[in-house]
């Protein structure tokens, strides 16, 4: 049986986490090209899952997070870099977000790796986001932050 994850499952994390509302409801794919993928591995370190997740996700949830201002949020996501701060924040998402990935009977997940668009061409990943054996794709509205989007992929 593959994992299986809601929209309301990860809308109920955020909400935990972030300040102000979080929206969460289904979406469209995100374009990896223009994303950051976080990996996540079984305990064997085989590859299990990612999140890809567009720039607006990477720049509004990681700002929430550390309240940092909207506008310097924004400036991140339009341009694709991001301070150090807002990375290590996201990644703390990221890891939290094992959570709600892990269920009883499947092998259990953690987060591993942040990779930028070019780290996301090696043969395992590039089967996974091919054909995953699950998907959920989610657009995520932070607060006063902005809208971002999110593709949660499992191998199993």
């Amino acid at each position: 049986m593959p994992r299986t994850l809601t929209p309301e499952a990860v809308s109920n994390l955020l909400a935990t986490l972030l300040p102000g509302t979080v929206e969460v409801k289904i979406g469209k794919p995100v374009d990896k090209a223009q994303a950051l993928t976080g990996v996540y591995s079984r305990d064997d370190g085989g590859l299990e899952g990612a999140c890809v997740c567009d720039y607006g996700m990477v720049a509004f949830a990681g700002a929430a997070l550390a309240m940092i201002p909207a506008n310097a949020a924004k400036e991140s996501q339009k341009s694709g870099q991001f301070p150090e701060t807002i990375l290590e924040n996201f990644r703390e998402i990221l890891n939290i977000t094992g959570q709600v990935l892990n269920h009883p009977g499947l092998p259990h997940l953690s987060f591993r790796h942040l990779l930028k668009p070019a780290e996301t061409n090696s043969p395992e990943l590039t089967a996974l986001l091919a054909k995953p054996a699950g998907r959920l794709d989610l657009e995520v509205g932070i607060g006063n932050y902005g809208v971002g989007r999110i593709s949660i992929l499992f191998a199993s």
